[in-house]
């Protein structure tokens, strides 16, 4: 059940994520990359988040504040789950990057959707 779950989120993740990271070599690679896109993504999200926030008037941005800090909770949770449903060591860690950029890229185009900003 739990690799079902794992190909299933795979399955949904946008193939750029994954694209950059083919050229590396071994195990400790491929997590290096995987981290270094999650903190593209995350880049990303705090830009975009931070775009949409000065559109808003004060109510409006403690509204977001507060759903934002409640989606990251629910995404390092959510990504926790799945990585330690693999165990531990490097493959978890890989898998738990990929389901962290994975989150954030969604949450990008959700914030865009929502807000209107390119």
């Amino acid at each position: 059940m739990r690799k079902f779950f794992v190909l299933v989120l795979f399955g949904l993740m946008p193939m750029r994520v994954f694209a950059s990271c083919d050229a590396a070599q071994d195990e400790v690679e491929r997590a290096n990359c995987a981290y270094d896109e999650q903190k593209k993504a995350e880049y990303e999200l705090s830009a975009s988040y931070n775009k949409v926030l000065s559109t808003l008037d004060e109510t409006e941005q403690t509204n977001l504040v507060k759903s934002q800090k409640m989606w990251w909770a629910f995404k390092e949770y959510e990504c926790d789950a799945v990585s330690e449903s693999n165990g531990l060591g490097t493959s978890a860690v890989i898998i738990g990057a990929h389901c962290r950029t994975d989150k954030s890229v969604h949450r990008v185009a959700e914030l865009k959707n929502l807000y209107g900003i390119d």
